[in-house]
């Protein structure tokens, strides 16, 4: 079988059933045992390369550019599947507790995975809910094999025996009375079992006892934790929100010292924490009694859950695990706290394309408790531009700009500002030079920032004019974003391109720009709209160059990028479109060439002050109307394609023109198609723009 799928609720044993089929195969079982954060497709698919990795050779740097095109699943698969070698050996991928992934991107990476594994590997799938996949053709092949509550629970016998084995000294109708009410279902019987064992008449315990969830977690809570120790009761319940419990943990959470002494206790008398190594370091509550008891804790001590989720934050904060700090800090409802915590790891999740995590956080949090602190405001302004979206960057920015820092924020207000203006740089290239150079003033030596800011300071003084003062700059940028943000390091790279084709230097330009297009295919970043302006640059020096296959294949997946910008910086949207029409042109699509000098015209507008920019664009233009000339005179328009041709900037249609030249509509409408092919472009108005530009209209349009 190609598919296992084991889908029954907790507590059935799948994971105990996975383990005892992994012993008694030879083929190795490699594991991965989801977490919430494998909601995000970037960590999916990363735990999935990792484990591969261990029977196939899949090196760290395929693994990072996994996670970060992981927001594509379609491309990521197909990257991980280019990854597997078809000789690896005979195993088993293990996805246990799936039914947490409800992403679409995780969802989509789960459904994929079986298609792109090897012949000889067999996907195993462990979910508490039955999997979002389209198993059909799979159960109509006979590839498909799944197992169910009606496989997995425990038959009466099974079932004699667990509760022979707790000690417990039951008849046949006790066993059966146990069996029937908790259906086979194991942990409840094991629950069960510890709960008889400790009570004093048996019998009356066997029938008072009920076996659906909310009386088993009723019969813990009123019967198992109440002839506990109340102190290890409170420890239990108050640690309850922790998923690793270890000795420093605890003591931190609950502000004791002897965490780890109880933790080993509780392990030794308690079946229900479980040792996760063995030197008796870090456990876990079993899954069906931590959610008993954060249930309990809810319900004895509502009032202080939130302080609790607030120093396990501060504690995973200590310990650099800030992905668990984040999420602690959501829970215990200090909108500012979370807020800091968030903006302070966006450089390094949006390095890595981990956008879904940073969208979660911010809805988990709600755009309602966004004016608590700055850094919702700030992440929700740059994961906008990340996705293209300029507008709601703007909206955010606004925002930011508006609201009241609260008294304590440990947020740097001023130079995030400043740095979120750079990155949007509405109010012209100057003004964008000019932010950044406050963020550089503002920001420490060693702040992740820095790369990005000399990139936008360098973006300015090029655009402004400047170019020689721009290189070195850039090159910071370029240095100090290589590890930490491909995405600017990538555009820092292309800039540098473009200034070397203005200092003609081919050769310089043709290595930036493939430096630069080498980290987007490496990291991932070949669908994030903001490396439009990558394949931009790219598509013009490879044109220019006289390589019009790969200009052409880069100018095509560049225009596609561009179609998702909306309201990106105008500079940005300037340049790309510059960029686009200079390939355009270099590859003799004229047409296109002008659409897109077209479009940058609107943009230059907004800033005015991009000088080398507006230099650019009438150079363009001057070429452009020079192509045009040329290949108008030189087109050989036939006499009835001249006179249609006069027909072109009338208001009439082409059922009118025909009329007016006693010939048909479809004549007409075939000479139109030849006039443009002859000139160069795809439109009416392009044809009359280019046969003016070439003198070609009498001087008087006749009319019928």
């Amino acid at each position: 079988m190609r598919l296992v799928v084991l889908c029954a609720p907790a507590g059935y044993s799948k994971t105990t059933t996975l383990h005892s089929w992994a012993d008694a195969d030879r083929r190795p079982f490699l594991w991965i045992a989801c977490g919430r954060r494998h909601d995000d497709p970037a960590c999916l698919i990363g735990a999935i390369a990792s484990a591969l990795a261990k029977i196939t050779p899949i090196d760290e740097e395929t693994t990072a550019a996994l996670e970060i095109e992981a927001s594509w699943p379609d491309r990521a698969i197909a990257r991980l599947g280019r990854s597997l070698e078809v000789e690896c050996p005979q195993f088993a991928l293990v996805i246990d507790d799936a039914h947490l992934l409800k992403s679409p991107g995780s969802v989509a990476i789960l459904e994929s995975l079986s298609e792109i594994l090897p012949a000889q590997a067999q996907l195993v799938i462990g979910s508490r809910e039955a999997p979002p996949l389209r198993l059909g053709r799979m159960r109509a092949n006979r590839d498909l094999l799944e197992l169910g509550i009606a496989d997995l629970a425990m038959t009466r016998r099974e079932s004699q025996r667990l509760l022979q084995g707790a000690g417990l000294g039951l008849d046949e109708h006790q066993v059966k009375l146990i069996h029937d009410r908790t259906e086979g279902w194991p942990a409840a019987l094991h629950l069960a079992s510890l709960a008889l064992s400790g009570s004093d008449d048996l019998a009356v315990a066997v029938e008072a006892f009920a076996g659906n969830d909310r009386a088993v977690a009723e019969y813990l809570r009123d019967e198992f934790l109440s002839v506990s120790d109340p102190g290890l009761v409170e420890f239990m319940t108050r640690t309850s929100i922790l998923e690793t419990l270890s000795g420093p943990a605890c003591d931190e959470t609950l502000e004791r010292t002897d965490s780890a002494r109880i933790l080993q206790q509780l392990a030794r008398s308690n079946a229900l924490v479980i040792p996760l190594d063995r030197k008796d370091e870090t456990y876990r509550y079993h899954h069906l009694f931590a959610d008993m008891l954060r249930s309990e804790l809810i319900r004895s001590e509502p009032e202080r859950v939130g302080d609790l989720h607030a120093k396990a934050s501060l504690w995973y904060t200590k310990n650099s695990e800030t992905e668990l700090a984040v999420e602690h800090a959501i829970e215990s409802g200090d909108s500012c706290l979370a807020g800091c915590l968030i903006w302070k790891s966006l450089p390094e999740l949006s390095g890595r394309g981990r956008i879904a995590t940073l969208d979660r956080w911010l809805a988990d949090v709600g755009q309602d408790r966004f004016s608590e602190c700055h850094g919702l405001v700030f992440t929700a302004a740059h994961t906008s531009m990340m996705a293209g979206a300029g507008d709601r960057a703007a909206y955010w920015l606004s925002f930011a700009s508006e609201l009241e820092p609260p008294p304590d924020c440990p947020v740097q207000i001023a130079a995030d500002l400043a740095m979120l203006r750079a990155t949007h740089a509405m109010d012209g290239t100057a003004s964008m030079g000019s932010d950044a150079g406050k963020v550089l003033a503002l920001k420490a030596p060693d702040s992740v920032w820095r790369g990005a800011a000399n990139f936008y300071l360098g973006v300015s003084k090029h655009l402004l004019g400047d170019s020689e003062a721009a290189v070195p700059v850039l090159r910071d940028a370029a240095r100090l974003t290589a590890a930490e943000s491909p995405i600017i390091q990538s555009l820092a790279l292309a800039q540098l391109a473009m200034i070397a084709h203005e200092d003609d230097d081919p050769k310089a330009a043709a290595q930036l720009v493939s430096a630069a297009r080498g980290q987007v295919d490496r990291c991932g970043l070949a669908e994030f709209p903001a490396m439009t302006l990558v394949y931009a640059i790219e598509s013009m020096v490879l044109a220019l160059e006289g390589r019009s296959g790969k200009a052409l294949a880069g100018l095509t997946a560049g225009c596609r990028l561009l179609e998702r910008l909306n309201s990106f910086p105008p500079w940005y949207e300037a340049e790309t479109r510059l960029a686009f029409a200079r390939a355009c042109l270099q590859l003799e699509s004229i047409g296109e060439a002008r659409s897109m000098l077209r479009q940058a015209r609107v943009h230059l507008d907004l800033t005015p002050d991009a000088v080398v920019l507006e230099g650019w664009f009438s150079g363009l233009q001057e070429d452009i109307n020079e192509r045009f000339g040329d290949r108008a005179r030189a087109s050989q328009l036939t006499r009835a394609e001249m006179r249609t041709l006069q027909y072109l900037p009338t208001h009439l249609s082409f059922r009118q023109v025909g009329a007016a030249n006693h010939v048909s509509q479809n004549t007409v409408k075939t000479q139109a198609r030849s006039i443009y092919r002859k000139l160069g472009v795809n439109s009416r108005a392009e044809a009359v723009e280019a046969a003016r530009t070439a003198g070609l209209f009498d001087r008087e349009v006749p009319t019928p």
